[in-house]
């Protein structure tokens, strides 16, 4: 793991386990509480981390150890965002699938796919959610407003 401080940065990287996700999601909550989010918003924020990394794991190192996930935790005084990388395979149809007016009939089992809750689950608990590919490194960008009282 590495941490860098100077910039209210928390940078994490694990190997692709399922085993790592409770790790990972227990620093990002200790660096959760030391803000103004309720309780509320912190357990939204670490669902989705668990789902994000969840997704990495599985899709795009297809449940194979030994690869690079990298967590990047960036606070500043009106939102905490949650970025989630790795050197895997592409999540297709990413911006459609993260659309928040993307069509989706609640949460009924017959209307998402089993591959596709954890993003829908995602977008629906974030404020924004965007993905991006540069230079064979995919990356996740999640973040909540300080100010979600729920």
């Amino acid at each position: 793991m590495t941490c860098v401080d100077d910039s209210k940065r928390l940078t994490i990287a694990v190997d692709s386990m399922l085993a790592y996700t409770d790790v990972v999601a227990m620093a990002v909550r200790g660096v959760c509480n030391a803000t103004s989010l309720s309780e509320a918003a912190v357990d939204r924020l670490e669902l989705c981390l668990i789902e994000a990394l969840n997704n990495v794991i599985i899709h795009a190192y297809d449940n194979q150890q030994g690869h690079r996930i990298e967590i990047s935790v960036l606070l500043s005084p009106r939102q905490i965002s949650l970025t989630v990388s790795d050197w895997g395979a592409t999540m297709v149809n990413a911006s459609q699938t993260l659309a928040k007016g993307a069509e989706v009939t609640g949460l009924d089992p017959k209307a998402l796919r089993a591959n596709g809750r954890g993003l829908f689950i995602i977008r629906t608990l974030m404020d924004t959610v965007s993905y991006f590919s540069e230079k064979g490194k995919n990356s996740l960008l999640m973040t909540l407003s300080m100010d979600v009282d729920e």
